[in-house]
């Protein structure tokens, strides 16, 4: 377009804009312009909606045009017309993203009367004009361009899109499964800055679409197109994610690094009548438990339980199974309560229609012994966990992992009784039986370590009990990560230990970054955070720090009362702590 327009020589500069980025043919190297950063988007969106902050409001003011322009994903055009319409229209900038979220369409086609003059149109109309003539010239860009809309806009890995590409019907497999289609499609899509390519050293190449650009192109989507591109997605998310990785580090880490290629998508996708959904989104709220993100996890099998009740009514099996999973997610979140009357629902109906003996029956039940236990319920607790043990060793053997398992579980609930030498015997056989059988990095291993050095702990064997603990938390760091809930409650356990051996500087050091991180990664009102907080106000009585431990205490009274109850173990724990410091001062 530019041929023979050119100056051949000039002393000033040629400015050149387009959205084509093939520029091989001008003597000149393209200067891609981006999206704004989020401070950019911040100041934009203040100056052009007129909105003033002082002191006092500042800091929610900026917080809430954070949010604002995340939501937009800072596109400039988009950032312009929200300021529109808040300064046109709803006056207020708190206003404006439930608005959005609700009617997000009308929003997008909304022209703002005081732009008029420099921009007539709306953000919708930039990108619709693209959408056509896509539509016209190229039918497979088209149609990639609707699947890749309800994708990651974070990054769409290309390996992910060949892994499940046997999930796809014939219109996109043959699309994404003919390498060339697949590249002219994405160059065309390119072309017109629908999207952009990313090549990576670790992971390969991404493709990236504007959340905007996914936001426009599925709110004019036919609801019957619409349906069709849910299905696609199910059966690319399906195919493309690992059935299960069984602590395989390669099938681990394809986990871990296709993780944010289903999991958004999947929450984002409305009930479609679906039991490969149903299953898709139990297999991965289980990969998000086993990874230690709790809260994502409970969305999603909160999800998966939901679809199963209304495809196939409260007593079928997969129902069951979503319900098991939902309150395993809200005993790691420390809802004891909730998940103790989730469990005891699924155990009530698999005891009516298998008995006492059955697998799934035995499963649920050892589910619920174990919140029973965090609950302090601690002979209601053994009860179920004898009886699982005992149909464990009956069914599997004396070395089958459910029955090394089971007693485990039994050995927790024994130590929790005082009944130390009972605990110490069975996690003996249980550690050495799973270190034989699974090897010292296997998840079940570690756990087995933990266990057998708490109990060494309680019986006052500290320097086994400090080696096994430190074992455990090196595992378990190297298996997912240091901030792994797992890893935070073995570290935690070890300095317990070492708070018990006297170490009192080793100790605190451990408690502080315990409490940070699980604070972090659990929450404040976790029952981890909390049992961390108190043994380090215990650490802080040793050091004579007396006021910093009562004011702990306080706190993780207050707490406790309302999670676990005034009269659970814990509770009483801090209650009699502060009591002393109460003395003392």
């Amino acid at each position: 377009m530019v041929d023979g327009y050119l100056p051949d020589f000039s002393n000033g500069h040629t400015l050149i804009t387009t959205r084509n980025q093939h520029y091989d043919q001008i003597p000149a190297e393209g200067l891609e312009i981006g999206i704004l950063d989020v401070d950019d988007a911040i100041n934009l969106l203040l100056t052009r909606a007129r909105i003033f902050t002082n002191e006092k409001t500042f800091e929610k003011t900026n917080e809430v045009a954070g949010e604002i322009a995340r939501e937009l994903g800072c596109l400039p055009l988009a950032i312009e017309q929200a300021a529109g319409y808040i300064r046109e229209a709803s006056k207020d900038i708190y206003k404006f993203l439930p608005s959005y979220r609700q009617n997000r369409k009308n929003h997008h086609a909304r022209i703002s009367k005081g732009n008029r003059k420099y921009y007539s149109e709306s953000v919708a109309t930039t990108w619709r004009l693209s959408f056509n003539q896509i539509e016209h010239t190229n039918n497979d860009a088209s149609k990639l361009l609707q699947l890749l809309a309800f994708l990651n806009p974070d990054g769409i890995l290309m390996d992910f899109l060949e892994a499940g590409v046997t999930g796809f019907d014939d219109q996109f497999a043959e699309i994404i499964g003919n390498t060339d289609r697949l590249c002219e499609a994405l160059a065309e899509l390119q072309r017109f800055s629908l999207i952009r390519r990313q090549l990576t050293s670790s992971d390969g190449q991404h493709i990236i679409v504007h959340r905007l650009v996914q936001s426009v192109v599925k709110d004019e989507m036919p609801s019957k197109t619409a349906s069709t591109i849910h299905r696609a997605v199910i059966g690319l998310c399906n195919s493309g994610f690992p059935e299960w990785h069984d602590w395989d580090q390669n099938l681990l880490h394809q986990s871990r690094l296709y993780e944010d290629q289903v999991v958004g998508p999947l929450l984002a996708m409305p009930q479609v009548a679906s039991e490969t959904l149903g299953c898709l989104l139990s297999r991965v709220g289980l990969y998000l438990r086993e990874e230690g993100k709790y809260q994502q996890a409970d969305e999603v099998l909160g999800k998966s339980q939901k679809l199963f009740e209304e495809l196939k009514g409260s007593e079928d099996h997969e129902t069951l199974n979503a319900k098991a999973l939902l309150a395993w997610s809200y005993q790691d979140q420390g809802n004891y309560q909730k998940a103790a009357e989730l469990e005891e629902q699924v155990l009530e109906t698999r005891l009516k229609l298998f008995g006492d003996e059955h697998p799934d029956t035995l499963e649920i039940m050892a589910t619920l012994a174990r919140t029973y236990r965090t609950q302090a319920r601690y002979h209601r607790a053994a009860q179920l966990k004898e009886h699982v043990l005992e149909v464990r060793r009956k069914l599997g053997g004396e070395e089958h992992p459910e029955t090394l398992m089971a007693m485990g579980n039994l050995g927790s609930t024994y130590r929790a009784q005082g009944r130390f030498g009972e605990a110490a015997e069975l996690e003996e056989k249980v550690f050495e039986a799973t270190m034989r059988l699974l090897g010292k990095e296997h998840p079940e291993t570690l756990l087995a370590m933990m266990n057998l050095g708490c109990t060494f702990r309680e019986q006052g064997k500290l320097r086994p009990s400090i080696i096994l603990l430190e074992r455990a938390v090196e595992g378990r760091r190297l298996l997912g990560g240091n901030d792994h809930p797992g890893a935070l409650w073995a570290q935690f356990n070890l300095a317990v230990a070492y708070q018990k051996k006297g170490e009192h500087t080793t100790s605190i050091k451990l408690l502080q970054d315990t409490e940070i991180s699980m604070k972090k990664v659990l929450g404040e009102d976790h029952p981890w955070t909390l049992s961390a907080m108190h043994s380090l106000a215990l650490g802080y009585q040793k050091e004579e720090n007396l006021a910093k431990s009562r004011a702990i205490l306080e706190r993780v009274i207050f707490r406790r009362k309302k999670i676990l109850g005034e009269n659970h173990p814990n509770t009483i724990e801090s209650l009699k702590a502060l009591g002393f410091y109460n003395e003392e001062l």
